[in-house]
Formats: structure tokens, C-alpha cells, sequence
């Protein structure tokens, strides 16, 4: 990554962080749509120890997943998604590897499932993982739920069959005890 790159990363983090309301305005809005690219420049913000800094990190990794989720947008959450599944490695501290495995459920599709996946048998990231699956409207997403059940304990069994019968659930049902 170029430093004209990270000179700007850094200019959206101050502003959004010490601007006036105008500079914080336009830092969300140029935050948001930040390339995929930027990604491990943002998160290693985000697991810095300046807390203020790395919280506002991860707001901008949060706004460029949901740009990049829009409709018509598949190759940036393709993209997106990448960057993501990289950042769910056990390598990762867990606030971003918990942050990255939320978001893939809301961008990611089938190539995200294989990193949630193996984080379904990871006590600290085994419930955001199934709900990260839970959202993913992909049959391979479901299959790697069902998987995990013969893998799992009783107690997050019970948390996996509840995902899957969420899957089935449409928007006419939702509220209504069956």
C-alpha cells in the first residue's frame, strides 16, 4: 500500500475523530467507500492501544463492508469478503477476528463460509461465527451449520439447531410462535 494510501486512512481517522461536524460528515462518507485494499491498514489500527483510534477503525471497516454489500456491488464484497477471511485467521487478535466474522455475515457469500466454518469449533468465536452463517443466504452456509452439529457440545448444539431453523423462517413468520 502506497503512502499517499495510508496518509489518507489516517487524515479519515483524525477527522472523524478530532474534526469539527463538516470534517467528521465527510470522513464517514470517505471512510465508507475506502477500497477493500485498505483493510489491513485499517485493522491494524484496529488492534492498536490507542482505544479511541482503534474504535474508530473499526467503524470505518464496518462502513466500507456495508458499502461494499450494496446491491450491484459483487466484486467489492467479493473483495470485501477476501480481505475479511484473511483477517479471521487465528493470527488476529480475537475484538478483530470477532469484528471481521460479523461482518462476513453481512458481505460474505459461499467463499466466506470455509473461514467461519472453522471458527464454529473456537469457544471464543463459535457463536459470532454462527450467526455470521446464520445470515450468509447460501446452502453451502447451511451445510457447514448442520456439519458443526455432530462436532459441537450439547449447549452450543442447541445454538446451532436454533440458526438453522432461522434459515427456514420467512418474513410471514417471524414473530409468530409455530
Amino acid at each position: 500500500m502506497d503512502t499517499d494510501f495510508s496518509q489518507k486512512i489516517e487524515r479519515i481517522l483524525n477527522d472523524m475523530i478530532q474534526g469539527d461536524d463538516t470534517a467528521k460528515l465527510q470522513a464517514n462518507t470517505v471512510g465508507g467507500e475506502l477500497p477493500s485494499e485498505a483493510t489491513p491498514i485499517v485493522a491494524e489500527v484496529c488492534s492498536g492501544d490507542d482505544r479511541v483510534r482503534s474504535k474508530t477503525a473499526g467503524e470505518v471497516l464496518k462502513m466500507m463492508t456495508h458499502h461494499a454489500a450494496r446491491p450491484g456491488a459483487k466484486v467489492e464484497a467479493r473483495n470485501m469478503t477476501g480481505e475479511l477471511s484473511k483477517l479471521v485467521n487465528n493470527h488476529s487478535p480475537k475484538n478483530l477476528r470477532l469484528l471481521a466474522i460479523d461482518l462476513l455475515g453481512y458481505v460474505g457469500g459461499a467463499e466466506a463460509v470455509p473461514a467461519l466454518s472453522k471458527q464454529l469449533m473456537d469457544p471464543d468465536t463459535q457463536d459470532a461465527a454462527r450467526m455470521a452463517l446464520e445470515r450468509i443466504p447460501s446452502r453451502a452456509a447451511e451445510t457447514a451449520l448442520k456439519t458443526a452439529i455432530s462436532k459441537s457440545s450439547p449447549e452450543f448444539r442447541k445454538s446451532l439447531e436454533l440458526s438453522l431453523s432461522h434459515r427456514k423462517m420467512e418474513f410471514k413468520t417471524v414473530g409468530v410462535k409455530l
